[in-house]
């Protein structure tokens, strides 16, 4: 059972997204300290403002302090700045791309933004670009025009192209440690692959993912960050706009398809959490959630924050460290070990034969 300001902070997040709220909300100017705290955890101070408006609205003695709003709306300028910055960065790569012989797609944030009612208050985080083309010829392209890449590995790489944006260039959009089934992700994100380039928004002069992509590659990448350092709702929070700007075929054919990779029951727990913090529409979801299971991730959700930044449960060590935090990483999660065996157990072979392959790639 949650807290109440947790509970507060859920139906906050509610009428955020458009929701009337059945019942009333009494929150105490001490405990609006404790929602922006959640909020901050969360990465979604930006989105909350939405929520807050209309509390007030509905109930004008019902806002945070004003020391405290008045910091909030600071935070939520700020975000509005970095968003436009963002954007403004996300089209000058997809131009420079372009110029160098490469089609390419900004994956999750800044592309994901476009669904939302305001997409300015979403908090961005770094840019993630999808570049169409073959490994070894994009990292080559990229240290030819004196881009200075570190940890070049089997997905991604980040790549110094400002000093204001962090960039990862991605070669694939996603992977799974389960070998078989990563497979059938790549075959699957072939076919699929000319949509997303193509995929052009002329206003914000780039491509992002179609909803029929999105469905799938966003659920496989929350399914990710449970393995890796942890998801936060600020991501879940993507993947309902995904789901109510979709067509009910679209959910179908993407159920089918997450199903085909072996997460069906995952898809439940998250359902679960679009439910159970966003009020989703019931005929929205992929199918039917999984009560116990969304129960227990949705608790890692709030302990952890975004990306798991916030879980006292992590052993911090240095990121030069790379083999502790892979041991550590490990040793977390063994904590989902009967909720997604298949993952647990092949993650720690594919970590050395990941470490063997860059070694022999040069990439260490």
């Amino acid at each position: 059972m949650f807290s109440e300001n947790i509970q507060s902070f859920f139906l906050i997040l509610q009428l955020a997204v458009g929701k009337h709220i059945k019942n009333a909300i009494h929150i105490k100017e001490n405990d609006w300290h404790s929602i922006y705290e959640i909020a901050t955890k969360q990465s979604l101070v930006g989105v909350m403002m939405a929520g807050i408006q209309k509390l007030s609205e509905i109930d004008n003695s019902q806002k945070p302090p004003l020391p405290l709003l008045y910091e909030w709306i600071g935070i939520a300028e700020h975000i509005k700045s970095q968003n436009k910055l963002m954007d403004e960065r996300s089209a000058m790569l997809t131009r420079m791309l372009k110029s160098w012989g490469y089609d390419s797609c900004i994956l999750k944030g800044q592309g994901v933004a476009r669904l939302y009612p305001k997409p300015e208050l979403r908090q961005s985080g770094d840019i993630d670009i999808w570049v169409n083309g073959f490994r070894d010829d994009v990292v080559k392209v990229l240290k030819k025009q004196y881009i200075g890449l570190s940890y070049i590995d089997y997905v991604n790489c980040h790549a110094g192209f400002f000093n204001d944006a962090e960039v990862e260039a991605h070669f694939k959009p996603t992977w799974m440690y389960n070998p078989c089934t990563d497979r059938k992700v790549q075959k699957w994100i072939e076919t699929k692959k000319a949509a997303q380039m193509s995929n052009f928004d002329k206003e914000v002069k780039f491509s992002y993912p179609t909803i029929e992509f999105n469905l799938v590659f966003s659920l496989i990448h929350i399914y990710r960050h449970v393995f890796q350092e942890g998801i936060g709702l600020r991501q879940l929070m993507d993947y309902y706009y995904i789901l109510t700007h979709s067509t009910q075929q679209e959910r179908e054919a993407a159920y089918k398809t997450l199903q085909s990779f072996g997460i069906g029951k995952f898809v439940g727990v998250v359902m679960y959490v679009m439910r159970r913090v966003f009020a989703i529409d019931e005929t929205y979801l992929l199918c039917e959630p999984n009560n116990i299971e969304g129960e227990f991730l949705l608790n890692e959700i709030m302990r952890g924050g975004n990306f798991g930044h916030f879980d006292d449960r992590n052993e911090f060590v240095d990121s030069s460290h790379r083999f502790r935090r892979g041991i550590n990483n490990v040793k977390r999660n063994f904590r989902f070990l009967t909720q997604y065996p298949s993952e647990v157990l092949w993650m720690p072979a594919w970590k050395v034969w990941h470490w063997c392959w860059r070694k022999r790639k040069g990439y260490l």
